[in-house]
């Protein structure tokens, strides 16, 4: 319900864990990372690069260019 809200820009923006990477199709322009970390059973792990450019990958899918960018370095 989520994803078509923001699909449809009833929302603008969307806040979201990895997932979006995992098959959700989103129109997603920018995406902006704030964190490289993800929690599995209660232990930080870094997001590996597959999973970043995964993720990355989102950006720009519907349209020609996409930004992806991270507010800090961890």
């Amino acid at each position: 319900m989520q994803s078509e809200f923001f699909n449809t820009r009833v929302t603008k923006y969307l806040v979201a864990t990895n997932a979006i990477g995992l098959g959700l199709n989103l129109n997603i322009q920018r995406i902006i990372f704030t964190s490289f970390t993800k929690t599995l059973k209660s232990h930080h792990h870094k997001i590996d690069m597959h999973e970043i450019l995964q993720i990355a990958g989102r950006a720009g899918r519907y349209k020609e260019d996409g930004i992806v960018c991270a507010r800090h370095a961890n």
